[in-house]
């Protein structure tokens, strides 16, 4: 997965039409060298979804992802197509 941030563009863009506030927390696990990173993107305080991932950015890429199909699920049938 690239680090890019397309899918938390998308989901605070959904987020800021709703008024909702979004904010994503990571940690990380394992040696310095080959960190794993998960992080949890919360909506409105309450945690939506989890991804991992070797960086922060694709972990907290990750749990956009899954946040905005958990709250809009048509889109993540587009996306299997």
């Amino acid at each position: 997965m690239s680090e890019s941030s397309e899918y938390r563009m998308t989901l605070n863009n959904l987020a800021q039409s709703q008024h909702w506030h979004i904010n994503y927390l990571a940690s990380s696990s394992g040696p310095l060298h080959t960190p794993k990173w998960k992080a949890v993107a919360y909506i409105n305080q309450i945690a939506i979804a989890s991804g991992t991932g070797r960086s922060k950015a694709a972990a907290m890429e990750k749990a956009a992802l899954l946040a905005y199909e958990h709250i809009n699920p048509s889109a993540a049938s587009r996306q299997r197509r």
